[in-house]
């Protein structure tokens, strides 16, 4: 009965410690039990930054293939340019060489009008020559009618000589003065008839010389005349040559006016679509460097398995918020919060040298955006890798 009493009483001492360790045991589940569902919370939550950084990232390398196609879209485009300015510069070199050209046809204007001068002035020479070879053959017209009336009035004489030495033949009586005087009657008729032969023969001359000064006369109007008919075409080619230059000129000017315009208009338009392309990737890759919440940037450690605490979200939240609308720099956003956290006085070494390496990769990706935008692929990859480690 004894063994059995006190088989009954370490039974119920068994019973007592078996039910304080159940107990104890229900409460590690239960803390075990919290533990896991807030380690399950935390879990989803990291899982759900993770995607969305993933998202982010997928989101951020579709957008610089984006940019980097527009870039090469542009490239042609501005090739495109290229060869139409190339081509406006041929256009422009063609139009110096019409101006040489018609410089050319100037100067040949300018000789044939001095040819046309020089004929006019060989003209009016020919002309007074004219005008001296008329008086001279109306002098000599003059002097030829005298010499003819003087031959009349010695004909006229020679004939009453003649009647009057027939009359004195028949009536045969005539001495010795009558014969003398028929001798120098015949003596003078000699030399009249000698007189007007030569004056025939000065007449002839005069009038083959007048002949001929009339077919140069002729000749040199002619030639006049052609002068000026050359001259008339020249005239009329010119004008027809300078007026053909200036509408070239007027339409390659409008032309070059309005190629450059288009220029000017698309390359400021891709100018400002390359400043906002720079400025979009910069301030992208800043807010990934500098302004994103804390929860973002911080990773937990796995071995404590520690959550961040509300008050430390809410002031890293509102940091966040003071970083986006206003003009705080970085270093004066880690000051305040350094003195507004009271539970995280320092950072941690390694967060610092992570943001320390993340912004030097920032200016690299700054500097090669500024200097070869064409080109920026390692820079943006080198700071994408710092992001993500």
């Amino acid at each position: 009965m004894a063994s059995r009493l006190s088989r009954e009483a370490q039974l119920v001492s068994q019973l007592t410690a078996l039910k304080s360790e159940l107990a104890t045991t229900k409460e590690q589940a239960a803390s075990i039990a919290e533990k896991y569902q807030l380690a399950s919370v935390e879990l989803e939550k990291r899982q759900g930054e993770a995607s969305t950084r993933g998202d982010e990232t997928q989101r951020t390398r579709m957008a610089i293939q984006r940019k980097t196609e527009l870039l090469s879209q542009q490239k042609a485009k501005v090739s495109s340019l290229q060869q139409e300015l190339e081509q406006a510069s041929k256009k422009l070199e063609r139009l110096t060489t019409a101006e040489k050209q018609t410089a050319v046809l100037q100067q040949k204007a300018k000789e044939h009008t001095q040819q046309l001068l020089q004929a006019r002035q060989c003209y009016e020479q020919c002309h007074n020559d004219n005008i001296q070879l008329s008086l001279h053959l109306e002098k000599t017209k003059t002097r030829h009618a005298s010499i003819v009336t003087r031959l009349k009035a010695a004909r006229a004489e020679s004939a009453n000589l003649r009647t009057e030495l027939k009359n004195s033949v028949k009536v045969g009586t005539k001495g010795a003065n009558s014969s003398d005087n028929q001798v120098e009657m015949n003596v003078s008729v000699a030399s009249l008839a000698e007189e007007t032969r030569a004056l025939k023969r000065r007449v002839l001359q005069k009038q083959d010389v007048i002949v001929s000064y009339k077919a140069k006369l002729t000749e040199y109007e002619a030639q006049l005349e052609r002068q000026r008919e050359t001259m008339v075409k020249l005239a009329r080619t010119n004008r027809e040559l300078q007026q053909g230059q200036r509408q070239r000129q007027q339409q390659e000017q409008e032309y070059i006016s309005s190629v450059h315009a288009k220029l000017e208009t698309q390359l400021g338009a891709k100018q400002e679509q390359l400043d906002g392309l720079r400025a979009s990737v910069y301030d992208s890759f800043e807010a990934f460097v500098y302004c994103q919440p804390p929860s973002l940037t911080k990773t937990s450690s796995s071995s404590d398995g520690l959550l961040d605490s509300p008050l430390t979200e809410d002031k890293d939240d509102k940091l966040f918020a003071i970083r986006r609308w206003t003009d705080f720099s970085v270093n004066d956003l880690e000051e305040l919060r350094l003195t507004r956290d009271p539970l995280r006085p320092q950072e941690n070494e390694h967060g610092r040298l992570r943001r320390k390496i993340a912004g030097t990769a920032l200016q690299e990706v700054e500097r090669a955006l500024e200097a070869n935008p064409e080109d920026c692929r390692a820079e943006i990859c080198e700071l994408l890798q710092c992001l993500y480690k």
